[in-house]
Order: structure tokens, then sequence, then C-alpha cells
């Protein structure tokens, strides 16, 4: 040990030869990261089941609690009884990087705790046996179903084709067909909208949405041919158990289809998918999975934790709780999101933008994407919407995102600019500049597509980036700074435009976000300049006079 340093950088064989200052390294760090992983794990799986599986108080889509609640309920005990540790941690000498080991225990313990859902919402679902299909009550919460004398018309089944966009850029271009077929109890001839309960099958393609019109258009029909084939050839009649269409988008294509052909009050029906499987392994491999990611995100974190030193004034700070007077106790993540002064409109359009995100998902609409339909109900840009009288489009559309992709790129650029251009321009002139981009991006994107669904940020965005260079160009900035922070801004910007041609980005609200920022920049540049040699001259005076 030496210098300000309590611990020092240790590589043993075996937790016996553990040093001291080892021991009180994983007294405090690792201890610790176990009892809110497994307590999380516990509590949050105990509720799941008993709230929502159990006690059915209320209805959710089935991502909410299984993944979008497992992905950032963790954050909240992190932040709380983990992150004040973060002070004491140090890699290497001077390095100090906590918020990575804080985002690496997030993980260790999100994954394992979305496993742990999937595993016991499997788990602990009971197999009723029903003599017939006239017995099942679709309105017991039960998820799993033996049916004896049944019959399957597949004459009277029901088709619902559609093509949805998915991947990180809009890549991907899914075909599916979902397919509803009556279940009644004999041969006997009955209107199939009058049967309650319905068998569900679902086919579906993935392709490239890059491909051109008409190899698209031989594939669709290739698929149509395929899964026409296959639901006529298969049996559909032999299965070991049926299980309940959740709370989900297969469930929500499923109604679509009994809308199509009539059925009313189409949710309120019940929609089985056929198991050819043992019951017993109906959790398949979640059980393993929980296991194997629990265990390798302690491992993890076990292991970077042998790199981790501990500063000795801190940790005496911490062991003790004594604070320095005055020292406000920094949080490395949650002060990007808080208001402050010479930050403010940034956290505060960071905070609107994944506000509507999460209550978007908390609405069951989605995560990683949403639905087109969903995004023009919220406030989407929309030329015939918006040119029929809806002209808040314009802005609204500017608080949308695609999904949790979009959502996140669009909100660390306005980071990385913000927090450099807002104290130069003021909260005032910053958020008008931000107002102006964003609406004239969606403008000229209106402007562009005649008939294309926009959302985004991006387009205030690539205003502040177009202020930036501006204000770069002015002399703004010091000289140290200013040709590296324009040669990099310029690249940026490059880069992300020629990344927008590949084909579902919205160039258009980029340019003209873009246009804006440079001429708003360009105007305020000069008022900048005089009001920054005002105060540093009012400086030198004080500094003069104080001498």
């Amino acid at each position: 040990m030496g210098g300000n340093r309590y611990g020092s950088l240790v590589m043993f064989r075996n937790l016996q030869s553990m040093t001291p200052a080892a021991r009180e390294k994983f007294k405090l760090l690792l201890l610790p990261f176990l009892y809110i992983s497994l307590g999380f794990i516990a509590v949050y799986t105990g509720l799941n089941w008993l709230l929502l599986k159990q006690l059915q108080l209320f209805q959710l889509k089935d991502i909410i609690p299984d993944l979008i609640l497992p992905v950032c309920l963790p954050w909240v005990p992190i932040l709380i009884w983990y992150q004040p540790r973060m002070k004491m941690v140090r890699f290497g000498s001077r390095y100090k990087d906590s918020f990575a080991l804080l985002l690496m225990v997030w993980a260790a313990i999100a994954l394992p705790a979305i496993f742990a859902q999937s595993y016991m919402g499997a788990a602990t679902g009971k197999l009723i046996k029903v003599e017939d299909v006239s017995r099942m009550d679709v309105r017991t919460p039960t998820r799993y179903y033996e049916v004896g004398h049944h019959f399957i018309n597949k004459q009277k089944a029901l088709v619902y084709g559609s093509t949805e966009v998915k991947g990180m850029s809009d890549e991907q271009l899914v075909y599916q067909f979902h397919i509803v077929v009556p279940m009644q109890k004999d041969t006997v001839d009955v209107p199939a909208t009058g049967s309650r309960v319905w068998l569900g099958f679902n086919y579906s393609r993935t392709i490239d949405s890059k491909m051109a019109p008409a190899e698209k258009k031989k594939l669709w029909d290739q698929f149509v041919a395929e899964t026409k084939y296959s639901f006529d050839t298969s049996n559909i009649s032999q299965f070991v158990y049926l299980e309940r269409v959740g709370q989900n988008a297969t469930q929500e294509h499923y109604i679509l289809s009994l809308n199509q052909g009539g059925v009313k009050d189409a949710a309120a029906v019940l929609v089985l998918q056929p198991v050819n499987q043992p019951f017993a392994e109906r959790a398949g491999n979640s059980l393993l999975f929980f296991i194997i990611s629990l265990g390798a995100g302690t491992f993890l974190v076990f292991f970077v934790l042998l790199f981790v030193t501990l500063d000795r004034r801190e940790w005496m700070l911490y062991t003790s709780g004594l604070k320095i007077a005055g020292e406000q106790e920094p949080n490395e993540f949650l002060r990007f999101f808080i208001p402050r002064e010479g930050y403010f409109g940034t956290p505060l359009a960071m905070d609107l933008n994944i506000l509507v995100f999460a209550l978007m998902a908390l609405a069951g609409l989605g995560f990683s994407t949403f639905q087109v339909s969903d995004l023009l109900h919220w406030g989407a840009n929309f030329r015939p919407a918006t040119m029929s009288g809806e002209w808040w489009r314009l802005l609204s559309c500017t608080f949308l995102h695609g999904g949790i992709t979009h959502l996140v790129s669009n909100m660390v650029g306005l980071v990385f600019v913000g927090v450099l251009v807002e104290p130069v321009l003021g909260r005032w002139r910053f958020t008008i500049v931000y107002l102006l981009a964003a609406i004239a991006g969606s403008v000229s994107s209106l402007w562009w597509h005649p008939a294309t669904v926009s959302v985004g940020a991006s387009g205030a965005v690539f205003g502040l980036y177009g202020v930036f260079v501006a204000l770069l160009i002015s002399r703004v900035f010091p000289n140290d700074i200013r040709k590296q922070f324009l040669r990099m801004t310029v690249v940026f910007i490059l880069y992300n435009l020629a990344m927008g041609y590949r084909g579902n980005i919205d160039n258009a609200a980029h340019f003209g976000g873009l246009v804006t920022g440079l001429v708003a920049g360009i105007i305020m540049a000069p008022g900048i300049k005089r009001a920054r040699q005002r105060q540093l001259d009012a400086e030198r005076t004080v500094e003069f006079q104080a001498y």
C-alpha cells in the first residue's frame, strides 16, 4: 500500500490468499452486488407472480412485466444502494470509470431477471383438463389446457396477412400470416363467428428490406404459396396440449383475423396455440439460462473487482459515514437527466423524449419497435394528416421514436452536443433553437415525403450540431479546441447523413434541422462573442482592483 490508495492491484490464486485490502474490497463491492441482485430478482419475480399471474389484479402487455420492468427497475436499488460506493472505485492509479462498473452490475441483474420471469410464468402454470370445448371457461385465467372432445374445421379458418419492418436500421422486412380456426364440440355445422374458442397459427418469413420491389413481390408470392401448402397439409387436430396466447403482438394479430372475419367482441374470445411437446418441458431452457446468466454476471463482476483499487480517503469517509462540508454527492448517471444552471434545456428535452417513450411502452405498444398505426395515433408526422389541419404533428412527432434503438441513438447525440452548446447559448436561446430546428426538420420531411410517417428528435439534434459548427467557424470557442471539435463534428454530421441514404432514415429532417441550426448559429455568433468579451473584460477589471 502507498500514496492515497487503500488496497493494491492483487492477482491471487484462491480466496485464502486474499489480502485484508482485497477482503475489504469484496466486502464493500461484491457482497452488496449479490444482495441487490438476488434480492431484486426474488422480490420482483414474487410480486409479478402474485399480483399479475395469481391474483390478476390488472392486465398488462406481457412485454412490460417480462422485459421492460426487469430492464428498467434494477436501476432503482443500484442508484440508491450501490452507486454511493462508486466514489471509492479506482481502475489503476488514476483512471476512474465507475459508470462502466454500474452498467455491468445492471446487466448482471437485468438479464437473469428476464429469464426468471420466463421460467416463473411457464413453471407455475397449471394444466386444466376439460371433457370438451363447450366446458372451457374463457374467463378463467388458465394458461394450459388439455381438451377431450373437439372438432376443428379448416374450411372456416380466418386469415390475416401483414408485413412489418424490423431491425436497428429497419433492414428487415417480416412477412406474416396469422390464421385462426374455430374449435367446436362436434361436427354439427354452426356459424364460425359464434365460436368462443379458436386455435391460432402463425407463419412468418424475414427478408432484406432493401431488395428491389420485384424481388419482394416474388418472395411474397412464394411465402403465400408455402403457407397455404403447410396449413392445408398439416394435421392441426393432433397436439399434446393447448396454450393460451398471452397479451402480446401475436394476440393482437389474431384479434385482427377475428375482426376481419366478422367475429363480434373478438377481444373476449379464447385463442389457443397447439403445443406438440411434453407438458413437463413447457419451461424450455429458461431455468438453465437463468442460472448461466446469473453465474456469468456474478463471475464478471468478481473478475473486474480484481482490478479495482479503493481510494483510501473515500473509503474512510464512506465507512465512517462522514461527508466533507459543502461537498455534494455526485451521481454520474442521473446528472445527465437533471436540469441545473447552465444545463437546463438538454436534460429537459431528454426527459420529455424518454417520458413519451415510457408511456407508449407502458401502454403495451412495444419496446424494440412500435407499430406505424400507434405512432400515427400518438402524433407522428404524416403529410395527409398534417396538411389536413393537424399542424401540431410538426412538433409532437419530434418527441416520438420508432423504438428503443432510435431513442438511445438520438439521446446520446443530444447529450454530446448539449453539454457543449447550451452553456454558450444560454437556456432560452438553446430552447428556441431546439424547437425551431425540430419544426424545420418536420417541415422538410413533410415537403420531401408525400406519404411517409416520420418521427424522431434527429432534426432538432442536427440543428444543435449546426449551431455548434457555426459557433466554431465564428471563433466563439477558444482556438486550442476549436479545430479539433470542428473536425470531429463535421465528420460526425457527414457520417450520419451518409448513413441516412441506406433507407428508412429521414434525411430530409436531418437537412432541415442542420440548415436551420447553421443559420441560427451564424446570426447569434456576433452577439455571443460580444457578450463573452464583456464578461472577460469585467473579470479582468475585478482582478485588477483586487490586486
